[in-house]
C-alpha cells in the first residue's frame, strides 16, 4: 500500500468513526402507542417521519410532539 492509499484509507476510517459518533448522538423518541422514532436534524424528514407514523397510529400528536422537542432541547 502506497502513502496515498494508506492516507485515503485513513480518511475513510476517520469519516465512519465521525458519523458514527453523530449517530450515537441521535434521540430516539416513544410515542404513546409504543413505537420508537428516531429524531433526526433533517427536519423534512422529521416532518415526514411523523405524519407517516401518524397516518397509520391513531396517536396523541401533541404528546408526541412534546417528547420530540424535550428530545431536541436535551
Amino acid at each position: 500500500m502506497d502513502a496515498n492509499q494508506y492516507s485515503a484509507q485513513k480518511t475513510k476510517q476517520m469519516s465512519i468513526i465521525e458519523k458514527s459518533k453523530s449517530a450515537a448522538k441521535m434521540k430516539i423518541v416513544t410515542c404513546s402507542c409504543g413505537t420508537k422514532i428516531l429524531v433526526v436534524p433533517d427536519l423534512a424528514a422529521m416532518n415526514k417521519a411523523i405524519n407517516n407514523h401518524l397516518s397509520r397510529h391513531n396517536c396523541d400528536v401533541v404528546l408526541l410532539l412534546e417528547e420530540i422537542f424535550k428530545a431536541i432541547s436535551e
